[in-house]
């Protein structure tokens, strides 16, 4: 650390929220009282020592001047310009990163797995691989970007993943897999910080805390786009009528590579070198408003003046950052809380593949959760913030966490698959305290070496968690993973106690401070402050974030009127929810279309047809386990085996497939026919129908068959009994030549009019169920094409 660095470093504000005494003077300094939040400048006093000069290298140093006023309203419309052309730029840029790291998932709904002849062990060491290089990455990108500059070392990070990310689509092998989820890893990170090094030339310490929360609702917005564009994209066939995740790769990469090249022109150096690429030959910002943008910026943190904007950051920063052991408890909830949800994120595609759901359907299906995530981020960043129970609202979500997960487990295996879809949303889309916990790294760190690191280790220590949620899930565990939604409830419950003892921790510790401070008197007090200039979280004058801070309780427009979240987040709800209600409505549509193509699969099923008596006569006993033959035009029952057949006839071989009305007859609407097969060689088929006249059972071709009761046939009893309008009133009559005939009891009377008319009354009969034996063979669909020539 430099000295200049040191003498900035004290006089953070920054600082001054967690301090009992507001800054280095307290209430001593009666002229640092005097900050007007509701006139004309935002600063009546600029003798303030905490101004020093920035070094002469630093990039601003030309509009730096301690005299220099603005109004409130000039701040708030420059403020309005930087989230439209720097924060808004920078979600874009993380819209690319997540759609190149996150469209592994859609592709894993496709056909890659087979394609590339892995398991899910595969993927799961493929993620790992990508992890651990991206976690390797953060730190020395970090450094790199602080050396060359983020406006040129982001762009370049950009157009090199987008060339790996691009040539997924040759993957051939899981070697080719695992090296391109290594390259990819190595390239992307470490952008994370970088961005955010790059946004803090723009914003005030209290301003940023905002805008990322803005970050990750618009990585949480790529799932949702990222679904479409899969939708899209998995339609694309090759030759072979495969391989559909391949264009994934190839165009979502090239939609990463042109951001990366736009972000070449439009990323400026710093507020005051704007001129020039797709910023214009005037820059963004006049003379004024640089000078606005410079000395807001250096008053709230005195630091960002200690170096220039391509001045390279020494290592020492992380040996100082590791040995602050009142930050390890976040390290801690880092490596924990995000792993109950990492495997159902992961998974959720596949999960839902594994319920039924076509490729399209998952990747529709995912958007829901997409958007239950951006509004349960924000309801839950919003209740820490207003309560100040910062870490009790993470033991909150874990809690809601750990419920779904014990859904989860005890959820049947064979049940309807919305249910569980219903459960998997929900705990995909559950509230990230991410956002908070990034704040509360920084509000704690307690001075600015120890929170540049500290929100680097938290956010390293978050990779090895997705590491280690990576590969919670196993593939002999699959489908449902019960074993490890196991794993996953348990660290759940211990993430909810790191929550709480990180709570109790940080309120000993203030309540210590509290005792030793208010112990002291004044000229203490003024002493000690004199003795320990450096602002850092061992000084017993500095307060962990456990509550609301004091200017929060007392200037709530203030709070309010520096965040962007009341009109972004109606905007990004106005967003989400076109696609929201589209993209489930065409998954629910997709839905039915996939169940009547399953349901036609299974009508289309080749059966035999058995009768089931209750037994109670003598008939009845000798008719249980016949079944329907066919001869002479008309439908018998008889032995099972044609061996032991008295007469020669054709064993029925039924399926259900839509009646071919006749144009005269289409408003009738009968839906499903029974067609059988009548004759093996050559292969024939006709159509089952009742006779509307004399009601037996007979066969024939569609002009024979259109003016009787041709349906509708269907099944019930889980598809096991075969029915003809929706009745299962089917009745055996013994033939004058012994012979069982089937007939349909229409009228529901035991065919006693019909009977009467043909003078059989007096023949033995016996009521009937016809039940479906599905044939080993499968029903092929050509038969039912061909059976326009011989059923017309």
């Amino acid at each position: 650390m430099t000295v200049d660095e040191s003498k900035s470093v004290q006089v953070s504000a920054s600082e001054t929220g967690t301090s009992p005494s507001g800054s280095i003077l307290g209430a001593t300094d009666p002229e640092r009282q005097k900050r007007n939040y509701g006139g004309y400048s935002t600063f009546e006093a600029t003798e303030d020592y905490r101004f020093y000069r920035p070094i002469d290298s630093y990039e601003g140093i030309h509009r730096w001047d301690p005299e220099f006023e603005w109004t409130e309203k000039e701040e708030q419309k420059i403020v309005r310009k930087i989230d439209a052309r720097v924060c808004t730029f920078a979600c874009v840029t993380f819209f690319a990163l997540q759609l190149d790291r996150g469209n592994i998932s859609q592709a894993l709904a496709s056909t890659l797995l087979q394609d590339l002849k892995m398991t899910s062990n595969d993927y799961n060491l493929g993620q790992t691989i990508f992890l651990v290089c991206f976690l390797l990455a953060e730190l020395p990108s970090q450094l790199m970007s602080k050396r060359v500059g983020p406006d040129r070392w982001i762009p370049l990070q950009m157009v090199a993943w987008s060339l790996v990310a691009a040539c997924q689509a040759f993957l051939k092998n899981r070697g080719s897999y695992f090296a391109c989820r290594a390259l990819l890893g190595l390239l992307e990170g470490g952008f994370i910080p970088d961005t955010i090094l790059f946004l803090s030339f723009f914003y005030k310490s209290k301003e940023l805390p905002k805008r990322l929360a803005c970050f990750w609702i618009s990585l949480t917005i790529t799932g949702i786009i990222g679904a479409f564009l899969a939708f899209g994209f998995l339609h694309i066939k090759d030759s072979t009528g495969g391989g559909s995740w391949r264009y994934l790769f190839a165009y979502e990469g090239l939609i990463t590579g042109v951001i990366g090249i736009i972000a070449a022109f439009w990323m400026p150096a710093s507020p005051v070198q704007t001129k020039g690429g797709f910023r214009g030959k005037d820059g963004w910002f006049t003379e004024h408003e640089e000078k606005i943008i410079v000395n807001r910026v250096i008053r709230d943190d005195p630091s960002k003046g200690s170096m220039h904007n391509r001045q390279a950051v020494t290592p020492k920063l992380l040996w100082e950052s590791l040995k602050d052991y009142h930050m390890w408890p976040i390290y801690m909830l880092g490596l924990v809380w995000m792993i109950p949800t990492t495997p159902s994120t992961n998974y959720l595609t596949l999960q839902l593949r594994s319920q039924g759901f076509s490729t399209f359907q998952t990747s529709l299906l995912t958007i829901p959760a997409a958007v239950l995530a951006i509004i349960t981020m924000i309801g839950i960043t919003w209740v820490a913030e207003r309560t100040g129970q910062r870490l009790l609202c993470g033991a909150s979500v874990e809690v809601w966490n750990l419920v779904l997960l014990i859904a989860l487990e005890v959820f049947p295996e064979r049940s309807m698959p919305w249910p569980r879809w219903a459960i998997l949303s929900l705990l995909v889309g559950g509230p990230s305290i991410h956002p908070v916990v990034v704040a509360l790294t920084s509000r704690n760190a307690g001075s600015v070496r120890t929170r540049t690191v500290a929100s680097a280790l938290y956010n390293m220590s978050v990779q090895l968690s997705s590491i280690a949620g990576a590969n919670v899930y196993q593939a002999k565990d699959a489908p449902y993973y019960k074993h490890g939604n196991k794993v996953l409830i348990a660290l759940a419950v211990v993430s909810i106690c790191l929550f709480v003892a990180a709570k109790l921790y940080y309120d000993l510790c203030n309540q210590r401070n509290a005792a030793k401070w208010d112990a002291l008197t004044s000229e203490q007090r003024e002493t000690y402050l004199r003795e320990n200039p450096v602002l850092t979280n061992k000084r017993i004058d500095f307060r962990f974030a456990l509550r609301r801070s004091a200017q929060f309780l007392a200037s709530t427009p203030d709070y309010i009127s520096d965040s962007p979240t009341p009109t972004m987040v109606i905007g990004l709800l106005a967003i989400t929810a076109i696609p929201t209600v589209t993209g489930t409505s065409l998954g629910v549509s997709e839905q039915r279309k996939a169940n009547q193509r399953k349901d036609d699969e299974r009508r289309m099923a080749k059966f035999h047809i058995d009768a089931s008596s209750r037994g109670e006569t003598e008939d009845d006993a000798a008719l249980h386990g016949k079944r329907v033959v066919l001869r002479d035009s008309k439908v018998y029952l008889d032995h099972p085996h044609p061996s032991n057949r008295k007469t020669p006839s054709h064993t029925a071989q039924a399926f259900y497939i839509d009646y071919p009305e006749l144009e005269e007859t289409k408003h009738l609407k009968r839906g499903l026919g029974l067609v059988t097969t009548i004759s093996d060689d050559p292969p024939m088929l006709n159509w089952i129908y009742a006779d509307k006249d004399t009601h037996e059972l007979k066969y024939g071709n569609r002009s024979q068959s259109v003016a009787h009761v041709v349906g509708p046939w269907d099944w019930a009893d889980e598809e096991k009994t075969v029915t003809l309008e929706q009745k299962r009133g089917f009745v055996a009559v013994e033939e004058d030549d012994g012979a069982w005939a089937v007939y349909f009891d229409r009228s529901g009377d035991e065919l006693e009019g019909v009977l009467g008319q043909q003078g059989k009354l007096d023949n033995a009969f016996a009521p009937v169920n016809l039940k479906r034996v599905l044939v080993e063979e499968p029903a092929q669909p050509q038969e039912s094409s061909g059976s326009n020539n011989n059923t017309s």
